[in-house]
C-alpha cells in the first residue's frame, strides 16, 4: 500500500495478493493454462485485499482476508487498535465501514469476490 497526492491530499493506493494451493480435481483434465482459483483453505489457498479509502484524505486503511471472511480496518485517529469484522462477505464488510465510519474502500479485487470457493 502506498500514500499518493491526490486533490491536495493524501489518499492510499490499493492492492491485493492471491495464492493458490494444491490443484482442484475438477482442473485434472484440462490443457493448457488453467483457471485461477483461490478462496479456499482447504485446499491451502491464501488471499488478501489491501483496501483504502476512495475519498482522499481519509485516515484509515483495511485489510480483507477471503478465505478466512475476515475484515480489519485500521483508522488510528478513530480508535487505537485495528477493528476487527468476522464472518462477513467482500461486500458486507464494506458495507459496513461504510455505515460504521462513513467512507467506502475501494480494492483492486484479485480473487476478492463473493462467490463460493471451489
Amino acid at each position: 500500500m502506498h500514500c499518493v497526492p491526490r486533490d491536495g491530499v493524501f489518499a492510499y493506493t490499493a492492492q491485493s495478493i492471491a495464492m493458490t494451493g494444491a490443484p482442484r480435481p475438477e482442473d485434472a483434465n484440462l490443457v493448457g493454462v488453467k483457471p485461477f482459483r483461490s478462496g479456499s483453505a482447504a485446499h491451502g489457498d491464501f488471499s488478501y485485499a489491501a483496501l483504502a479509502p476512495v475519498e482522499p484524505g481519509v485516515g484509515a486503511i483495511a485489510l480483507y482476508f477471503i478465505e478466512g471472511k475476515l475484515g480489519l480496518v485500521y483508522a488510528p485517529l478513530v480508535h487505537d487498535n485495528a477493528r476487527r469484522y468476522s464472518g462477513v462477505s467482500l461486500s458486507e464488510f464494506e458495507e459496513t465501514i461504510l455505515v460504521d465510519y462513513g467512507f467506502r474502500l475501494l480494492g483492486l479485487g484479485v480473487g476478492a469476490s463473493d462467490a463460493t470457493p471451489s
